[in-house]
């Protein structure tokens, strides 16, 4: 499992992913000269770079993935909590009562 996915899963700040991923190409930079290693050795390293970077773009897939269903869960736990309110203002209570339970269950936190 490569750093910034640990990270992400640990909840790190998405700045601090950003740097973690900045810290990983900069390491990635500093690999021994090219003309030292043998042809299959260089395309050894050009396979790890593809895979690295494949392996990069589909964290951040599911990372934005992650980020839009969230927005999105979110919008929808405020919409059942607007209706809950006009369930409470109408006096209907229980309903109000089911709504914001409903709420709560798409968005605890909140």
């Amino acid at each position: 499992e490569s750093l910034p996915l640990a990270a992400a899963r640990a909840g790190c700040s998405s700045l601090v992913l950003r740097r973690m991923v900045v810290i990983e190409e900069e390491r990635s930079d500093e690999e021994e000269p090219e003309e030292e290693l043998t042809e299959w050795q260089k395309e050894a390293r050009e396979e790890e770079k593809r895979q690295r970077n494949a392996d990069y773009l589909n964290w951040r897939r599911g990372f934005d993935q992650m980020k839009r269903e969230q927005k999105t869960q979110q919008a929808e736990s405020e919409k059942i909590k607007e209706q809950g309110n006009n369930f409470f203002k109408l006096g209907l209570y229980m309903q109000a009562s089911m709504m914001y339970s409903e709420a709560i269950e798409l968005q605890p936190e909140s």
